[in-house]
């Protein structure tokens, strides 16, 4: 399973960013659910994840990660910045109380900062599965 897994670390690492790409724009443009600052920090490193991974994946690229490891390193702070500041309910900039992203869950109660980390954590981390091949 996780020769599996190596093996297809690249294609796994892009159907992350495919689902967080259209959840967000869903949530965002279906839902009408005004994203803050914050949050459109985190598109602007997630959107173009979406091509840089599929076209990598398709040419089977191993060192995509020179690439992206700066937006997905870039994207998972400003998603643990705009976490800590709903757990702890801190008035930190960028994120004004008008649009409150903590007040929004998906899935049972897990706030939508916290998907976003999860999934450029989970991104980064096959993109070093893969380097490691």
């Amino acid at each position: 399973m996780i020769s599996s897994i190596r093996k297809h670390s690249l294609y796994f690492a892009w159907l992350i960013s495919i689902i967080g790409t259209l959840g967000s724009l869903y949530f965002g443009e279906v839902s009408g659910i005004e994203p803050c600052a914050l949050c459109w920090y985190q598109r602007i490193c997630l959107f173009p994840l979406v091509f840089i991974l599929g076209v990598a994946a398709y040419k089977e690229d191993d060192k995509v990660w020179h690439y992206v490891i700066y937006q997905l390193v870039l994207g998972s702070l400003f998603a643990l910045y705009q976490l800590v500041k709903d757990l702890f309910h801190y008035d930190l900039p960028l994120c004004g109380p008008s649009k409150p992203c903590e007040s929004y869950e998906v899935l049972t109660n897990v706030p939508f900062p916290l998907l976003s980390l999860l999934a450029f954590l989970s991104i980064l981390l096959l993109l070093l599965i893969n380097k490691k091949q």
